[in-house]
């Protein structure tokens, strides 16, 4: 199922970028390395990052307000000692942001199947 899978991504994205992709003789750590070089990080990185997980609206919403009151090193320790749920409560308690604001910490994963995603790949 993989080995069909893999194929099925080479024909669709990697071959047509480079015609002498074969995966019965191309290592698979190359072609792994193309498929994130030239797919996974120009094209499904920025759609998780920015339309999925909302991460510019949180930078806006949660961590610039929350490195601007700390400062810098602080902020950065915040953010990785603290697990969602805690640096939610931390940022409501503190009035970094209010409860209808935490809303967009939530995903959107129903974006895939949306008909703007069949547009964007």
């Amino acid at each position: 199922m993989f080995d069909c899978l893999l194929d099925r991504f080479l024909q669709r994205f990697i071959k047509p970028r480079h015609a002498s992709v074969d995966s019965l003789t191309m290592p698979l750590f190359t072609m792994a390395r193309m498929a994130r070089e030239e797919f996974l990080e120009p094209t499904i990185f920025p759609i998780n990052n920015d339309l999925v997980c909302h991460a510019p609206r949180i930078r806006e919403v949660f961590v610039s307000p929350l490195v601007s009151r700390v400062g810098l090193a602080t902020a950065s320790a915040l953010l990785l000692d603290l697990d969602e749920p805690t640096f939610v409560n931390y940022a409501v308690g503190n009035e970094l942001a209010s409860d209808s604001e935490t809303s967009v910490l939530f995903p959107t994963l129903d974006f895939p199947r949306t008909n703007q995603m069949r547009k964007l790949v």
